[in-house]
């Protein structure tokens, strides 16, 4: 469960979101009245200040932060200064790491760039600030209508270094159910995507590729892992995993409106961890509606 509240200013120039949410941690309470025990809770804020500059450009500043609502001895009285629904004041009060409270900060920018020879496109960035540094950083672009109309390409290079969203007790890292709140594989990770999108009249067809590393150890906990908590230490004994993703599909819509569509896709995953190599080669056909919007990442 949670709520959200979002305010506009200056003609919708100004968007500012407030989200409060009731989040789960996968431990069972260790005191309990109902036949089975239930999960610990934890309270997170999200604070996101988006404001257009001018036509071409575009800032934001986000804040994100879990608080203590339950742990294994049970339910506590929650630090009310969650509550506060103005952006960076809790990291300025508390600082980033706590007892019972962790946050993280970001900012991120866009600029939409002249269109050249009828090529539309726009840059992108983020950067995040955990530990009190800059743990990740975003770089990307998107071009339309690459040469011929409908046409469309995207770039992405994601970087994060080991303990990215990790708190000292681990029940407060940037986790739901043990699921990332961002970046799905967490710390010590480097990520490339590309993307090529074409449409013609209801005819489409699309290449998805991904490669990333991430950081692993056999025996020690590196910071990259949202299953446990930060740690001081580097070991020179780690590893990367690394992926190689590729998904090439063509398709039908046959209905605008709903986005109802048949396709037919290939996609193939190559995995190389120490000295074992992992293949798969996997075909599909699907009848599906996919209300999405392309220029978003799906």
């Amino acid at each position: 469960p949670f709520f959200k509240t979002e305010f506009l200013a200056f003609n919708g120039r100004l968007q500012y979101n407030v989200i409060y949410a009731l989040l789960t941690n996968p431990y069972r309470l260790k005191y309990f009245t109902t036949p089975e025990s239930t999960y610990e809770r934890k309270i997170g804020v999200f604070h996101h200040l988006d404001y257009t500059v001018t036509k071409r450009l575009n800032i934001s500043l986000f804040e994100g932060s879990n608080w203590r609502n339950t742990d294994s001895t049970g339910t506590h009285q929650p630090d009310f200064l969650f509550a506060n629904p103005i952006i960076g004041l809790n990291s300025i009060l508390k600082g980033t790491k706590n007892n019972g409270y962790n946050s993280i900060f970001g900012v991120g920018a866009s600029y939409n760039l002249p269109k050249l020879f009828n090529i539309k496109g726009k840059i992108y960035t983020q950067l995040l600030i955990d530990n009190n540094i800059i743990s990740a950083s975003q770089i990307g672009f998107k071009l339309y209508d690459l040469f011929i109309p409908k046409l469309d390409f995207r770039a992405e290079y994601n970087t994060l270094i080991v303990n990215s969203y990790l708190s000292h007790e681990k029940r407060y890292n940037y986790t739901h159910n043990n699921l990332s709140l961002a970046h799905p594989l967490g710390g010590g990770t480097k990520e490339l995507i590309g993307i090529l999108n074409y449409q013609y009249k209801r005819f489409f067809a699309s290449n998805k590729t991904v490669y990333y590393a991430h950081l692993k150890n056999d025996y020690y906990n590196v910071g990259a892992e949202f299953d446990q908590p930060l740690t001081p230490w580097g070991y020179t004994t780690s590893y990367y995993k690394k992926v190689f993703i590729n998904r090439f599909e063509i398709g039908y819509r046959m209905n605008k409106n709903y986005n109802l569509q048949v396709a037919l896709g290939y996609l193939y995953r190559n995995e190389i961890v120490k000295s074992t190599h992992k293949e798969t080669n996997y075909i599909y056909f699907a009848i599906r509606t996919k209300l999405f919007n392309k220029t978003l990442d799906w």
